[in-house]
């Protein structure tokens, strides 16, 4: 966001002959970034103005002929400049600076508000086909029911409609499709973590009664687990299992 300093400075001239004033009644209602900006830019005219006339004292000066008396009063004049060029100067950067944070902030105000404006397509979660709420009563769905009456006899003996079943159990695969499968993981996963749990409560308790062995035998047999793991069966070497006998002392 810019100020228009063309209109601006055209309410407002540049200062002459001293330092720019902080504030001004035009410029209490322009937002803080505006201001900042307003100020620093009667900073730059102030300093523009400065620069100008002390070169034309400059010129005059070197083109008349001098005394040690004028020489002295230049001299300290150009202290005087030199000290109100470098005050002005850092008041610039430092507004400069306050421009730059300024300009950050409003950026990130107008990305939120346009985020804001911009229409946002909310998820609309539809009822389940098959709940508690209507599976009694003279208008209940029974998931079972609807399997039966895919049969169109089952479905012509009870007054049922096959048509109506199919559709409600074709409903209702389409929404098991999305958290049905994150179900079985998240079951799959606590199943294998009190799986692990039981393994090592096992280990510990065979390490402290097994007489004659300074580690379990599971642990000996590093990744082997004291529980049965089912597998298809086929003709593969090993697919059933390793047997392995341990000789116990008494």
């Amino acid at each position: 966001m810019h100020i228009d300093y063309a209109r601006w400075r055209s309410t407002h001239p540049p200062i002459m002959g001293g330092q720019p004033t902080d504030t001004d009644p035009d410029v209490e209602s322009l937002t803080l970034l505006e201001r900042l900006q307003a100020k620093r830019q009667k900073v730059l005219d102030a300093l523009s103005e400065k620069v100008t006339a002390r070169e034309a004292e400059r010129t005059e000066f070197e083109q008349r002929s001098t005394t040690d008396e004028d020489r002295t009063a230049f001299n300290d004049a150009e202290t005087r400049f030199a000290a109100d060029f470098d005050q002005l100067e850092a008041e610039s950067k430092s507004l400069q600076r306050r421009v730059r944070e300024q300009e950050a902030v409003e950026e990130q105000r107008t990305v939120a508000a346009r985020a804001d404006a911009s229409p946002r397509i909310g998820s609309i979660t539809e009822p389940l086909t098959y709940r508690r709420d209507n599976a009694w009563g003279p208008d209940s769905i029974s998931y079972f029911r609807d399997l039966a009456y895919t049969e169109p006899r089952i479905a012509g003996h009870l007054g049922g409609s096959q048509n109506e079943a199919l559709e409600r159990l074709h409903r209702h695969a389409k929404e098991t499709e999305s958290w049905l499968p994150k179900r079985a993981a998240e079951r799959a996963k606590h199943a294998e973590e009190a799986l692990e749990e039981a393994e090592r409560s096992a280990s510990k308790f065979w390490t402290g009664t097994t007489r004659g062995l300074t580690h379990s035998p599971f642990e000996q047999l590093g990744a082997v687990s004291p529980f049965e793991r089912r597998v298809n069966p086929n003709r593969t070497d090993g697919q059933g299992g390793e047997f392995v006998q341990y000789m116990v002392a008494a």
